[in-house]
């Protein structure tokens, strides 16, 4: 017979799984193990290999694999690469919760399932930066506008005098 009524839910940290000195942590399907340097795995038993070859205070995720947990501030497989301002720490969302990496100008999203997705950097033209019925020429990483009569600026805002509106010619002129 089923009673009914608040039962509470046990904490999945409340056996300690987490081993030498690893923090436990609660997560949506359970826990989480934050081990400590030197150690790896679901509950912190096994010990990272003393080659790891993670760079930039990068751990190592596992023994007899080049996976590394990077740091803040760092990216790549072996942590290698310092952020900068690039595509993919410039708000990319990736689907499927995966990570974005830089790939030769612009960036691939690395998922979790089996679907990747690549994207090219947006064009230098996409926030219409010409005003006055200018046109836009993207290059590379920049882009200039070409002014339509009358205009002129890097964004064709200055509008040209017009010599002929004060009236300055005679005689049919």
């Amino acid at each position: 017979r089923c009673e009914t009524g608040n039962h509470p839910v046990p904490d999945p940290c409340f056996s300690a799984p987490c081993q030498n000195g690893g923090t436990c942590v609660d997560a949506d399907e359970g826990y989480v193990c934050e081990c400590p340097q030197g150690f790896t795995g679901p509950d912190c038993r096994e010990r990272t290999p003393d080659h790891c070859e993670c760079r930039n205070g990068g751990r190592c995720l596992g023994a007899n694999t080049t996976l590394c947990q990077c740091p803040p501030g760092f990216f790549g497989l072996l942590c290698e690469f310092e952020v900068t301002a690039t595509p993919c720490n410039m708000n990319t969302q990736c689907p499927d919760g995966g990570y974005c990496m830089e790939y030769g100008g612009s960036y691939l999203c690395v998922c979790h399932t089996d679907h990747n997705v690549s994207h090219s950097l947006p064009s230098p033209c996409d926030s219409d930066p010409c005003f006055n019925g200018g046109s836009c020429d993207a290059h590379e990483d920049s882009y200039t506008c070409e002014c339509p009569r009358g205009f002129h600026g890097r964004h064709c805002e200055k509008a040209r005098p017009r010599l002929c509106s004060s009236g300055p010619c005679r005689n049919g002129g």
